[in-house]
């Protein structure tokens, strides 16, 4: 039975071997090409998807699927895809158009994700362009001479270092500061049997922190003056930590002996013990010269001892080759456009010659000295106004000399290349701690959806509350609901401006009136300074400018000049106070003691309880609120008085040390023997404003 079976089915498989071979052969090439694109499509899921972007010449596209170009073009021709041209180099720039070649090739695709950019390594190789652009060798031994000291006047306010100034150079600077603050770096070059120094007055204030440190960076030596009734304040203090932060040594100047004692001048050399300022005379390195500026006593001898410093330290520079230097203050002149002071520390800086600070250049047009004379050239540790930069340069700015227009310009683009990197790079990592957020909180809602059992019916997640607030310019989150101060500051000085925007900073009452800055630059009033003030309905700051009469008259209301930085934060605070919430301010009207209880029989009414006393302080008024205490706790407060007597007479008010019978509105109320009674009065405020200063 078995042999039967297997020689019946041998029999069958011979039998159908022909046609299966048969048909195979018969197989036409449509059929065969739609069998090997069938193969493929089965083998799709298995290939490695290929990474597509918008626009892909063909020979990339053939690459990335490792087929002719040929193909490309033919799948192209089959979508009936418009091509130009038949070189390998065409550009595809219709993003479905790659997508359905890499379809009819059998492929998948893939857009790429975001990529990861070194940002580290980007802004490293933009410094080592930057330096091998601009940055000159160290000068050798051979070339340098001695050149002038630097020396920074430092100390508190009101202490006199202008007035110092003022003695040592034969001028009046202190009569034309405002309230007799420096409220920026001035820089002053004083000779003397033809020896030179350069003094720069810092401001003493305490809202000019950055200029100080501005001022004790690029000096040689620092002259701290304290005046010997005053003692060391605080600006003295910041002083001499600026002071020993850059290595500089410190000569003490104790101003206005001639008011002061013999003993407040050894107080002070006592309180410089407590910051290592020890005294030649007491075995220290630190030299101390009493002077009186006003008077002009001593001030030959300070000027020797700033010389002998000088020739201690050695100080030599480099006067060939091209200028360097630093930017002390710049502004913005109405007629000679944007200024900048420069203390040269290299090389020499000559009208016409190509300078860079920051991300901007200039050709230097003018040149002038302290007292606006005209200047050809200016050497080593000498400090002069240029004229012809295209943009502000910041203070603290390093300055270099190069060659060209076309160097200057190459230096800038580079750096402001920096300068988006650096952008870019912040943005990104916002974004990145956005998205990191918005991960993790779609995730905590979707496992609480799978929790319930929705795992595969999830729906658009968003938050549950959403915030109306936003970031001002000062990086604070603010609401929509409040009250909004729109500012626009201008002020004559870079120094200036950032010493007010510093001191805006620490703005913290955000939760009561959002100050916003709109806007801030340096120089003068402008239309379109006036036209945003006017668009945001907000008041134009304007520091230590002059005014602008033909653009400001008609816009005097918003326009607001100071000339004293306090008085400006002054205004400023004022008018916060103004759009500050209203909130209830209780004040105490009288005081009186519950003496009795007693029942009182109302005309055609029932008994009511009525509570019997003495005012004790101030008066009763009916028409305010009372509030009852008892040992020293509120029992119930915003009561209505019901009925007030005085010898059975309704009265409205209560005087002191008179007696009288009182019921509340509400008859629940119990009072009893011993319990107060306070009469207050309750009306809506302005919420003060506390913001810190500093000053």
């Amino acid at each position: 039975m078995n042999r039967m079976i297997k020689a019946t089915v041998f029999h069958i498989i011979k039998q159908t071997r022909p046609l299966h071979l048969t048909s195979a052969k018969c197989l036409t090439a449509q059929d065969k090409q739609a069998r090997s694109a069938v193969k493929k499509f089965s083998k799709k899921s298995q290939l490695k998807p290929i990474l597509i972007r918008p626009q892909m010449s063909i020979k990339e596209l053939a690459d990335s699927m490792d087929r002719s170009t040929q193909q490309v073009f033919d799948c192209l021709k089959q979508i009936n895809y418009n091509i130009k041209t038949k070189r390998d180099s065409y550009v595809i720039t219709n993003l479905e158009a790659i997508i359905k070649v890499i379809q009819l090739s059998g492929f998948r695709y893939q857009m790429p994700g975001p990529l990861e950019v070194d940002y580290d390594s980007l802004e490293r190789e933009l410094d080592l362009k930057d330096e091998s652009i601009a940055k000159r060798a160290r000068p050798s031994a051979s070339s340098l001479v001695a050149r002038p000291p630097v020396v920074t006047i430092m100390g508190h306010v009101d202490h006199g270092k202008t007035t110092l100034l003022d003695s040592l150079r034969d001028s009046h600077i202190v009569e034309g500061e405002f309230g007799g603050i420096t409220q920026h770096i001035g820089a002053f070059n004083v000779k003397d049997k033809n020896r030179n120094i350069t003094f720069l007055d810092t401001p003493g204030h305490a809202a000019f922190s950055m200029m100080r440190s501005r001022g004790a960076i690029v000096t040689d030596i620092v002259v701290l003056v304290i005046a010997a009734e005053d003692g060391i304040m605080a600006q003295t203090v910041e002083s001499i930590n600026h002071a020993k932060s850059t290595g500089c040594p410190i000569i003490v100047a104790i101003n206005k002996i001639d008011k002061a004692s013999e003993q407040q001048i050894n107080r002070v050399k006592q309180e410089l013990l407590k910051y290592d300022l020890i005294g030649e005379e007491m075995g220290g390195d630190v030299q101390i010269v009493p002077i009186s500026a006003l008077n002009k006593t001593n001030l030959n001898l300070l000027k020797e001892v700033i010389w002998t410093q000088a020739e201690i330290m050695e100080l030599k520079g480099d006067p060939r080759g091209l200028a360097e230097g630093y930017v002390i203050e710049s502004t913005q002149d109405l007629h000679m456009g944007k200024l900048a002071t420069v203390l040269v520390k290299r090389g020499t800086l000559s009208k016409g010659d190509f300078l860079i600070s920051g991300g901007t250049w200039c050709k230097v047009k003018f040149m002038f000295d302290e007292n606006s004379q005209s200047v050809k050239s200016a050497g080593l540790s000498q400090a002069v106004r240029v004229v012809g930069w295209k943009d502000l340069p910041q203070a603290g700015d390093e300055v270099l000399q190069v060659n060209t227009e076309h160097r200057a310009k190459e230096i800038c683009d580079l750096r402001h290349k920096k300068e988006a990197l650096i952008k870019q790079k912040l943005d990104q990592e916002i974004i990145k701690k956005k998205r990191a957020e918005h991960d993790q909180f779609y995730h905590e809602k979707l496992n609480e959806k799978r929790m319930t059992g929705q795992s595969y019916s999830i729906s658009k997640i968003e938050p549950e509350e959403v915030s109306d607030s936003h970031i001002n310019s000062f990086g604070q989150i603010e609401q929509a609901n409040i009250n909004k101060l729109h500012v626009l500051i201008k002020a004559d000085v870079n120094g200036s401006l950032e010493a007010i925007l510093n001191v805006l900073e620490t703005y913290n009452c955000n939760d009561k009136v959002i100050l916003d800055v709109v806007h801030f630059e340096v120089g003068p009033v402008k239309k379109s300074d006036i036209e945003m003030a006017e668009m945001f309905n907000g008041f134009i700051y304007c520091f230590n400018l002059s005014k602008n009469v033909p653009i400001e008259k008609d816009a005097e209301a918003r326009i607001k000049h100071f000339n004293v930085i306090y008085k400006l934060f002054d205004d400023l605070k004022l008018e916060l106070n103004n759009l500050a919430p209203m909130v209830e301010q209780e004040e105490i009207v009288g005081e009186a003691d519950i003496l009795k209880i007693f029942d009182y029989n109302e005309t055609n009414k029932k008994m009511i309880k009525v509570a019997g006393g003495r005012c004790v302080e101030g008066h009763l008024d009916r028409k305010h609120s009372f509030r009852l205490m008892r040992n020293g706790e509120c029992l119930i407060e915003r009561q209505k008085c019901k009925s007030l007597k005085h010898i059975k007479q309704d009265v409205n008010t209560i005087k002191k040390n008179v007696e009288f019978g009182f019921s509340f509105d509400d008859e629940s109320i119990q009072a009893e023997p011993g319990d107060k009674l306070v009469c207050y009065s309750l009306k809506m405020v302005r919420s003060p404003i506390e913001w810190n200063l500093g000053f």
